[in-house]
């Protein structure tokens, strides 16, 4: 009774409990979200992910290297397919 007279006189409203509840929760929301991003930021798995992501997404050298060899005949594209063929199969067959 006493807070509502002092409340009343200082013309304030008083935070009502779901107000102070909201208030804690945010608090604690917000102190996760910084403890979670401090440890994902900080982990070997996030360095791993900030080195791959400087990586280009394409190596222009083995593309170029490619096309020179397609052009000079000198990319055997079948022989080569037919050898990942076997590999795989190969592959499969041994892990039965």
């Amino acid at each position: 009774m006493k807070t509502t007279k002092i409340n009343s006189r200082l013309n304030t409203n008083p935070l009502t409990k779901t107000d102070r509840l909201s208030k804690i929760f945010d608090q604690e929301a917000k102190r996760f979200a910084d403890e979670f991003t401090q440890n994902a930021t900080s982990s070997p798995i996030s360095e791993l992910l900030e080195l791959i992501s400087k990586l280009p997404e394409i190596r222009q050298e083995k593309v170029t290297a490619a096309r020179q060899n397609i052009a000079n005949n000198a990319y055997e594209t079948q022989g080569r397919l037919d050898i990942a063929i076997d590999r795989v199969l190969e592959e499969i067959i041994t892990e039965k």
